[in-house]
């Protein structure tokens, strides 16, 4: 089974024993460079883990990427911003930018065949009824770490 890990799990423990229970732990390749940039304790924990490649997307996006459609990252983005996400994005807000990487680090997940997204990120994937309309249109598990310690470990 593979597993993304969003970076609110990284400082928990969870990858060390998901690792040592057999699983695949990944993190979406965005993430990993955008945290690579600044230089943080994240990437001391993760800089040794495969990444999950994220559609294109200007601004956000590094090099080398997975070339293809954006529609689940645009199906994605208006689950997760429960359909208030703006069509222009020239000049998003701190809690939209937020929004957008949730979207793209669960469409990272998507397009790298990942079983499980692991994120304790509520609001964007679970609360409202998000996780179910998430999982359904997308064939992936979405658990918090708890869900997952107590489903997995």
């Amino acid at each position: 089974m593979k597993i993304l890990i969003d970076t609110n799990i990284i400082d928990t423990g969870i990858i060390e024993t998901l690792i040592n229970q057999g699983y695949e732990v990944c993190v979406a390749k965005a993430t990993k460079d955008r945290e690579l940039k600044v230089g943080s304790e994240y990437l001391n924990r993760v800089q040794y883990l495969p990444v999950a490649n994220e559609a294109f997307l200007f601004g956000e996006s590094t090099f080398p990427i997975s070339f293809g459609s954006n529609k689940n990252l645009e199906q994605i983005i208006g689950i997760v911003s429960s359909g208030s996400f703006p069509k222009q994005r020239g000049a998003l807000t701190d809690k939209q930018r937020n929004q957008l990487r949730d979207a793209m680090i669960l469409e990272s997940a998507i397009r790298g065949n990942c079983d499980v997204l692991c994120s304790n990120d509520k609001k964007a994937f679970v609360n409202a009824g998000k996780r179910e309309i998430l999982e359904s249109m997308f064939k992936i598990e979405i658990l918090t770490k708890q869900e997952i310690e107590e489903k997995y470990v």
